[in-house]
């Protein structure tokens, strides 16, 4: 029996679809998931209209997805135990949503996450803080701001290691010349 579908909204389906990205792999927090619909929401005119993002403690913040993932624990398709997860009632609700989904969303949503799943959260921050091209909010907004800031060049460093970004975007997030920045990391 399929789950009902047609009442979950935008946020909903796209917090489902990255919660069954990558063969359903636990989306490790709160911030992990405000940070990767936060990306998602520049793709897709849809999700952007209906997150409302603004500055925050960690940088961009959407009440609107906090609000959505708690309807959906309530509703029982997700759970937050050891990460956030789909149920197996959330399972269904997945089969039966990428079935409505475009080609482009399913592919988007697996990229993202196979991005930036894994990163610490001060990596997180350093990729979302320092790819924003609105960075001034962040430093009166953010209570991170400044240690990622001091910290960019290792955390840069870090992603470029774990093959997460190139050495463009490295030299970028670290704030550096790239022939300096990767002169250094072939040292």
């Amino acid at each position: 029996m399929e789950p009902e579908i047609e009442q979950l909204n935008e946020v909903d389906r796209f917090i489902i679809l990255l919660m069954g990205a990558k063969e359903s792999e636990p989306i490790p927090g709160r911030l992990h998931l405000q940070k990767e619909i936060y990306l998602l929401q520049d793709l897709f005119q849809d999700l952007a209209r209906d997150t409302d993002y603004d500055p925050y403690l960690f940088g961009r913040y959407s009440q609107v997805v906090t609000d959505e993932l708690e309807e959906l624990e309530s509703s029982g398709l997700v759970t937050s135990r050891d990460g956030l997860r789909l149920t197996e009632e959330g399972s269904a609700a997945l089969a039966a949503l990428k079935k409505k989904s475009s080609k482009r969303e399913i592919e988007k949503v697996e990229e993202f996450k196979e991005l930036l799943n894994d990163m610490t959260g001060d990596e997180l921050l350093a990729f979302v803080y320092l790819s924003d091209p609105d960075q001034n909010s962040l430093e009166t907004e953010s209570v991170k701001y400044q240690r990622i800031i001091r910290n960019r060049k290792q955390l840069a460093i870090s992603m470029y290691r774990k093959d997460k970004i190139s050495a463009q975007k490295a030299a970028e997030i670290a704030g550096e010349n790239f022939q300096d920045f990767f002169t250094e990391l072939k040292m």
